[in-house]
């Protein structure tokens, strides 16, 4: 099983370059297992380990992040089911929507 930055470095090379001039930080809250960031400047996209400042926050439970990274968990089910918790610019979010199938 890929580790959790791994799969989101996955995630941040597809979302390398699609968005041209966005930057917004999506933060990834593991609780005990760890905080991780995409960081996303003017369009280029990376995957970061550890804390920072972000646009919007999705928090839960490793196994449920390699699920959602994976598209073995539907981010919709996911939210209304308590799966995840997400706050913060909900647009940004969106971003994640097609690099994570």
């Amino acid at each position: 099983m890929p580790t959790i930055l791994t799969a989101l470095s996955a995630v941040a090379q597809k979302l390398d370059g699609k968005y041209p001039g966005t930057t917004a930080t999506l933060k990834f809250d593991l609780g005990s297992d760890g905080i991780y960031r995409i960081v996303i400047t003017d369009g280029h996209c990376q995957a970061v380990q550890g804390d920072g400042d972000a646009t919007a926050t999705i928090t839960m439970k490793l196994e449920d992040a390699v699920k959602l990274m994976s598209g073995k968990l539907n981010p919709m089910v996911a939210m209304t089911t308590g799966k995840i918790k997400v706050s913060g610019d909900m647009q940004v979010l969106m971003l994640l929507q097609g690099a994570m199938r």
